[in-house]
């Protein structure tokens, strides 16, 4: 089989998970990383990539790449997915998309007058148990859907490398996708409150409310202040109450719970309780993000090769930007929007 080619733009920690997640499919071929720093291209070619490019116009030149990641910062994603898009390349791009929701705005037209497909890197889509629970709402289990919580926490020690972009895109952003997947209806109303507890522009702790056309609310938490001498390094929790049940999980091991009319029901993910290893261990975390990505860019290379279309795990993902440029503009001032 014909293999696609890929090119990968940036190559700091999350371009080198790419190049991983890309190479554990067989039918992909990572052809060409670019990145503007001598030391990251270093990197590329101690790891073995053979075309490596000093510009995103040099790695677009390259002949027979067909999906190019984007990977660079946050604030940086506009130009190199508007040219890949010029060129004739499929892009997947880093979250959050872009941190102005008119710069995504432009990537969507750009994408429809080229006839290419951009697909953002919401990876919890692909994660089994997210993905579990989106199924048992579209399946009744839980009822009538009417609230949903998400918390994400990560080490604090990160803040520093990345309070450059405001904690609704660089944190919660996650979990808008993911609430916003899971009502299934149009965000009409955003509340946000942010404690800032080093005086930096940008939040450690940020709280957010959003109200659904369909009625259903989600509360989002997303802090920097797990500490790391806990050596906890992904700490989330995820609750969807319905009329008829309650499912909800947490990211150690313990699988996703039901918590129905029906009784109590623990998924078949994994172990028993004395064989499960604590999700903190950092090499079983990052094993499970690579899983994640892997499945993401299975799903993006399987869009390209067969020139298809996603299914319900594509759709309206573009809306979270436009809830987190609310959330970013009310956090301090923890203030309501109406949306009409």
């Amino acid at each position: 089989m014909e293999k696609l080619k890929v090119g990968i733009i940036g190559f700091g920690s999350w371009g080198e998970s790419h190049l991983e997640a890309y190479r554990a499919l067989p039918f992909v071929e990572v052809a060409a990383v670019c990145d503007a720093q001598p030391g990251r291209r270093d990197r590329a070619r101690e790891l073995g990539i053979e075309r490596v490019c000093e510009t995103a116009d040099e790695l677009l030149r390259e002949e027979g790449i067909g999906l190019v990641s984007v990977v660079t910062y946050e604030k940086e994603h506009l130009r190199p997915v508007l040219a890949a898009l010029a060129a004739g390349k499929h892009v997947l791009v880093e979250k959050p998309v872009a941190t102005d929701a008119a710069e995504a705005a432009q990537m969507l037209e750009a994408s429809r007058r080229y006839g290419r497909f951009v697909a953002p890197g919401h990876l919890l889509r692909f994660e089994p148990k997210y993905a579990e629970v989106r199924d048992l709402i579209a399946s009744g289990a839980l009822g009538r859907p009417a609230s949903i919580y998400m918390k994400r926490s990560r080490n604090h020690s990160l803040f520093g490398t990345y309070r450059r972009t405001h904690t609704v895109y660089e944190l919660m952003i996650h979990d808008l996708d993911q609430a916003i997947w899971y009502a299934g209806s149009r965000v009409k109303r955003v509340t946000a409150e942010a404690c800032s507890l080093s005086g930096s522009e940008t939040p450690e702790i940020l709280w957010a409310q959003l109200r659904f056309e369909n009625g259903m609310l989600a509360v989002l938490h997303s802090n920097w202040m797990t500490h790391d001498a806990a050596g906890v390094v992904i700490n989330d929790y995820t609750e969807v109450i319905g009329t008829e049940g309650t499912v909800q999980f947490d990211t150690d091991a313990a699988g996703v719970q039901l918590l129905g009319v029906r009784g109590a029901h623990l998924d078949g993910l994994v172990g028993p309780p004395q064989a499960r290893e604590p999700y903190h261990r950092r090499a079983q975390g990052t094993a499970r993000l690579h899983r994640r990505m892997r499945a993401e860019r299975t799903h993006a290379g399987d869009r390209v090769v067969r020139r298809g279309h996603s299914r319900h795990r594509g759709r309206g993902r573009h809306r979270p930007l436009r809830e987190a440029r609310t959330a970013d503009r009310l956090g301090v001032a923890g203030r309501g929007l109406g949306r009409r």
